[in-house]
């Protein structure tokens, strides 16, 4: 699919995080489940289908440029090229495809989110209540026969069943907490499935990281969305860590070899005490604020409306959206400054700045006189200026203006 192009839903009405986990809660999830054990939520028929249905993949299928990187077919675990499906020009031709459907095979549609509005938005909304990054995958099968064969993820996984039904079987974890390059270790042929049942419309079934499962096509049109949710861990700390570590000259210093063994003892306490220097809960903030500022926003335009407004005729409600990344990734600098980046872009402000900073995001516009709280006249003046720069920069849009 081509990243720009995109389908609106012909929906009304909306999905909410609160209605993905009805009858529980967000809360209780997180105290009761989330990496601890599998949640099956029974729920009514067409619960989801405010998110998708048959007649938005139809018209994904007809109007959106076919990309292999988001579009794939699969049959029995494996991917069918796509010379048997595309066309010279790269665009979908109907009958193979349907001939490979009509032959069992499974449509894959990666990272959805990024090409419908109304999976993007409850993607964001999922991210915003649970701490991980989000991205959905759309899987609609037909026959009897599975696209993917028994497997489990590196990360958790929420499926949300649209239409259909399918049948899923799910083992207990194989591995604890793998990582995604860790080599697959199937159960037992003794052992028996932790759950095994039929997901059918408006059905919602968690599956924690590392747990093996399967799902079967129950011989019916199937239509399900994967929710994939990938926390931070400590391996990714500690490679962060070592990313910020290596700033040090003493760190990037040759080891002494085995034939000074004094001097590798002393070098080794040295790195030791560094590490145990380095590892603080404020470090640990300064990872996930990075983490999170990786996170690349979701493209918005206001087309024809984004001529930048002087600052002098912004008015209390003129409102503010990060444009590329999910936050601002801001950094203490030796002089007393803050370093804000967003997406390769710079721009240092003074520390004063910081709390107003940490508000914008790009998923919720915010008020000028939100971001101006508690600034005395003269730090709000160079708030207004720091803001025009990042504008300038494309780090901002001006959302609002009246």
């Amino acid at each position: 699919m081509g990243g720009p192009s995109k389908v609106n839903s012909g929906h009304r009405g909306s999905v909410t995080v609160p209605d993905i986990f009805a009858p529980t809660t967000v809360k209780q999830f997180l105290a009761r489940s989330w990496n601890k054990s599998l949640l099956h939520l029974p729920g009514k028929k067409g619960r989801f289908s405010a998110l998708l249905g048959w007649c938005e993949l139809n018209r994904l299928l007809e109007e959106c440029p076919q990309n292999p990187t988001h579009l794939r077919v699969m049959r029995r675990g494996k991917t069918i090229s796509h010379d048997f499906y595309l066309t010279r020009a790269k665009t979908l031709d109907a009958g193979a495809l349907s001939s490979l459907l009509n032959q069992g095979a499974t449509i894959v549609i990666d990272f959805i989110d990024s090409i419908l509005p109304t999976i993007g938005r409850i993607a964001d909304a999922v991210a915003d209540e649970l701490p991980a990054r989000v991205w959905v995958n759309l899987y609609a099968t037909w026959g009897t026969e599975s696209g993917l064969k028994l497997h489990s993820d590196s990360h958790d996984v929420i499926i949300l069943q649209i239409a259909g039904e399918k049948h899923w079987t799910v083992y207990g974890p194989t591995r604890i907490n793998p990582n995604e390059d860790d080599v697959f270790e199937a159960p037992g042929a003794d052992v028996k499935p932790t759950w095994a049942g039929v997901l059918s419309d408006g059905d919602v079934l968690y599956i924690p990281r590392g747990w093996p499962h399967v799902a079967i096509p129950a011989g019916q049109p199937s239509l399900h969305l994967t929710i994939s949710l990938d926390q931070p861990t400590g391996s990714q700390y500690f490679r962060w860590l070592a990313d910020e570590l290596d700033k040090n000259s003493e760190v990037r210093a040759a080891v002494p070899q085995s034939i000074f063994k004094r001097k590798t003892s002393v070098w080794l306490g040295e790195m030791r005490e560094l590490v145990q220097q380095s590892m603080t809960l404020p470090s640990v903030a300064a990872f996930l604020n990075h983490r999170d500022a990786e996170r690349l926003a979701r493209p918005r335009f206001s087309l024809p409306n984004f001529p930048i407004i002087p600052p002098n005729n912004w008015l209390a409600d003129t409102t503010f959206r990060l444009a590329t990344t999910r936050r601002l990734e801001l950094r203490d600098c030796e002089d007393g400054s803050v370093l804000a980046t967003s997406a390769g872009r710079r721009i240092t402000c003074p520390a004063s700045l910081s709390p107003p900073l940490r508000r914008l995001s790009s998923n919720q516009p915010v008020r000028l006189d939100i971001l101006e709280k508690g600034l005395n006249p003269q730090a709000s003046q160079e708030l207004r200026r720091t803001l025009a720069i990042m504008v300038q920069l494309g780090i901002l849009f001006i959302e609002d203006a009246t």
